[in-house]
């Protein structure tokens, strides 16, 4: 499943937003990085082979739009447009289609239907920042 997760990343070009996948405590996104980073932890990346080729999907998408915006305007985009509660759910439309295409388990995909974007508003105050971040434990 991971080799035809890979195949239909290169198929839709995700794959190219993202030079190094490594571990982290805490899985994010490091897209404004030459090259651009995955950092993931042990829980996500253990969880399932499906998973983690989802979150593959899901952050490949975040420095899409990164860079999408920076190659349209020619400077750095604001946090909103790659990051935060409207960028997630984005990603995350993105990754339940992945999901999909690889057979990934029904309880994987439910909850990425539960979602709504906030899951990154770790101390509820209404923005995805630096200290959520920190409180990650995926």
């Amino acid at each position: 499943m991971a080799y035809i997760s890979i195949i239909y990343l290169i198929n839709h070009r995700k794959l190219s937003y993202i030079s190094i996948i490594e571990q982290g405590s805490q899985s994010g996104m490091w897209a404004y990085e030459d090259p651009p980073r995955y950092e993931v932890n042990d829980s996500t990346a253990f969880y399932s082979v499906t998973w983690y080729a989802g979150t593959i999907a899901h952050d490949a998408t975040h420095s899409q739009l990164y860079h999408e915006y920076k190659a349209s305007y020619g400077i750095e985009p604001p946090d909103t447009i790659w990051t935060g509660p409207n960028a997630e759910l984005f990603c995350i439309e993105y990754q339940t289609i992945v999901a999909q295409k690889i057979s990934s388990p029904k309880n994987e995909i439910e909850y990425l239907d539960s979602l709504d974007g906030t899951h990154c508003d770790i101390d509820n105050d209404g923005d995805c920042d630096w200290i959520d971040y920190e409180g990650r434990d995926w």
